[in-house]
């Protein structure tokens, strides 16, 4: 994960589209764009660091999502003084499901081949190699064949390092509405996430169960 693609992250994150949702839910004059964005920076930079600290396997693709949960964490953490959680959830689900609108075409297709024989193959070898933990901080997975009738496939979340990340900067409350975010995505995938169990709802383990061209089950 280079720097680049993590400073053109922050920068799409931090629109003036975002900004129009925040004004919605702060209280009026306590920030301004420039002093938010600036506040979010220094939070999302310092994570960051700390992000190249874990022992993860920076290079997997997983971590695309690490990266972009710590940009709504320095959110969550600059609003929080200003905003409820309860609004910064808003805030935050909002932004998100304009962005996959404005992508829906891609993700519909990047869901048709989440659930290829070469995918699936990819997600199984994955999560065994997770198993062997290599890396002290990174996931443990246990992928999951599918049951007819029930789903197309599975896996078995047993440790995650976002939920840890964020549970170390005391936003356990705010990474449950983290979580929520793979129900909207899965909802412009169809790509019918049901998840019963989920680490940052104290549970021992995230249960992620995909069924193709359905809607998620949100729980």
């Amino acid at each position: 994960m280079d720097r680049e693609y993590i400073e053109s992250l922050f920068e799409r994150i931090m629109c003036e589209n975002l900004w129009s949702i925040v004004t919605k839910y702060i209280r009026e004059g306590s920030i301004t764009f420039e002093n938010f964005k600036s506040d979010c920076y220094s939070k999302y930079i310092r994570f960051i660091d700390e992000y190249y600290k874990l022992d993860i396997e920076h290079s997997s693709w997983f971590m695309d999502s690490f990266i972009e949960s710590v940009a709504y964490l320095s959110i969550y953490k600059t609003l929080i003084g200003h905003s409820t959680l309860k609004d910064i959830k808003r805030i935050v689900h909002q932004y998100y499901s304009e962005h996959m609108k404005e992508n829906e075409e891609a993700l519909l297709s990047t869901g048709a081949r989440m659930f290829t024989d070469e995918n699936i193959s990819m997600l199984r070898e994955s999560a065994k190699l997770s198993e062997e933990i290599k890396f002290q901080d990174d996931y443990i997975v246990e992928f999951l064949e599918g049951e007819e009738d029930s789903y197309n496939f599975g896996n078995n979340t047993y440790k995650c390092p976002i939920n840890d990340f964020f549970k170390k900067h005391e936003a356990s409350e705010f990474m449950i509405h983290i979580c929520e975010l793979d129900y909207i995505r899965s909802e412009y995938m169809k790509s019918g996430l049901d998840r019963k169990y989920c680490l940052a709802k104290g549970d021992t383990y995230c249960s992620f169960r995909w069924n193709k061209g359905k809607k998620p089950i949100w729980r």
